[in-house]
């Protein structure tokens, strides 16, 4: 813990301090203007090019069609990108709404970029598509879909993660949202979640769209469920 604290306070400590950072310049792609700085225009292009290819592949199980192009920073500088995002050292990526944007960890230290950016492309997507109605969709279903969008869960893999997220009990819709809403628990609210939105996939396929159809049209989420797959909430948990 003292350990981890130290470099979280090496981390504040080093972004206070003035970063010697070129000024940004932003690389357009077809859905994107991603932003690095003027001496790291191959990274834009590198992730211009990885998020065309994502966003291609996402708009399909989302239903979105018509892409309205938003910006993505993309940050060699672990240190700048957490000054920027909000001094959070477990953050790789953050997509805000309304205006779509995203900041990027691209160093690899923290994880997996390519399924960061897929996961905060979700997020963004979703915006998108659901507009006003965005507020119907829980959080916990934003960020199940988000998960499993980022990196899909193999039919086969599903009772091995059934079994990972009942080891500590299964955890109710609020208790998810919860997690989500104070950063505590969140592991398991990840896990879950993306598991859910897995298993909705696999018995009622097309169900995802067909929810997302039903919200855009001003339905509650409970019935939205129902009316894509007959089931409840309770009976989907």
């Amino acid at each position: 813990m003292m350990v981890r604290c130290l470099v979280l306070c090496l981390f504040i400590i080093g972004a206070l301090l003035p970063l010697a950072a070129s000024q940004w310049v932003g690389v357009q792609s077809n859905a994107t203007i991603v932003f690095a700085h003027d001496n790291e225009r191959q990274i834009a292009q590198q992730i211009g090019a990885m998020a065309n290819e994502e966003c291609a592949r996402l708009v399909g199980p989302l239903g979105l069609w018509r892409i309205t192009p938003f910006p993505i920073y993309a940050y060699t500088s672990r240190v700048e990108f957490m000054r920027d995002s909000g001094l959070n050292p477990s953050l790789m990526g953050v997509s805000y709404r309304p205006s779509g944007l995203i900041r990027l960890d691209v160093t690899g230290t923290e994880g997996p970029v390519r399924a960061v950016l897929a996961h905060e492309l979700t997020h963004t997507l979703l915006a998108q598509r659901l507009g006003g109605n965005m507020g119907s969709l829980p959080d916990w279903l934003n960020e199940g879909i988000a998960g499993f969008l980022a990196q899909p869960v193999a039919r086969e893999d599903l009772p091995g993660l059934a079994h990972q997220q009942h080891r500590n009990g299964l955890l109710t819709m609020p208790a998810m949202e919860k997690a989500f809403a104070t950063g505590v628990g969140t592991d398991a609210a990840y896990v879950q979640s993306r598991s859910m939105v897995a298993w909705l996939e696999y018995t009622h396929p097309g169900a995802l769209t067909q929810l997302l159809d039903n919200l855009v049209q001003g339905k509650s989420f409970p019935r939205a469920l129902e009316d894509a797959t007959g089931l409840t909430p309770e009976d989907w948990l």
